[in-house]
């Protein structure tokens, strides 16, 4: 059975089925260059868009494909397209009247790269790293590159906080092993 023609518009919010009952989201920003946003969520597939949209964004992409051709995501609204937006560790924020259209079209016209280090992937591929995200697909480079660096710095300093003082000392003793080094800040004695 051939699935039928969805045409998403900018701001529409969709989920992806990453297991049995385990759904995350993504929102349309921009359909002509194929930019997507997807957010830090994992549900059972019956989110409410205002919870949604209070979810970070995991991360930004450009899709090689038509994903509502392709794949069993489905739209279950549309939400305007936050006016302030993290690329990159970057804000971008959307005057009155500007749309994300725009500021990829200047980026590219100026070459600012404000679209450095967005992967251009296939939905598939972008399943894969939310599936691996959530623990859902085995480990891979690949994933890591997908999703921005700066957010995984942000997890993983939030898991860190949260350990216990013999749970951070043996996380410090490893990352210290594995770098092979140690830095300390120095200024009339250490600061520990």
């Amino acid at each position: 059975m051939l699935k039928k023609c969805i045409k998403p518009k900018n701001g529409d919010i969709f989920n992806i089925g990453i297991d049995e009952d385990a759904y995350s989201y993504g929102q349309v920003m921009d359909v002509k260059y194929n930019l997507y946003s997807i957010y830090d969520i994992l549900s059972n597939g019956n989110e409410d868009l205002e919870n949604i949209k209070k979810r970070k964004i995991m991360f930004f992409t450009r899709l090689s494909d038509f994903p509502f051709e392709n794949t069993n995501w489905n739209i279950v609204g549309n939400y305007e397209i936050p006016r302030e937006i993290e690329f990159n560790n970057s804000k971008v924020i959307l005057e009155e009247g500007v749309s994300i259209d725009e500021i990829v079209k200047s980026s590219l016209r100026d070459n600012i790269h404000i679209l450095k280090g967005i992967s251009n992937i296939s939905s598939r591929e972008l399943e894969n790293a939310v599936k691996y995200e959530y623990g859902f697909e085995k480990s891979s480079n690949d994933y890591e590159c997908i999703i921005y660096p700066s957010y995984k710095r942000y997890k993983e300093f939030n898991k860190t906080i949260k350990m216990s003082n013999r749970e951070r000392y043996e996380y410090f003793i490893k990352n210290v092993v594995y770098f092979g080094e140690v830095w300390g800040l120095y200024n009339n004695g250490w600061a520990i």
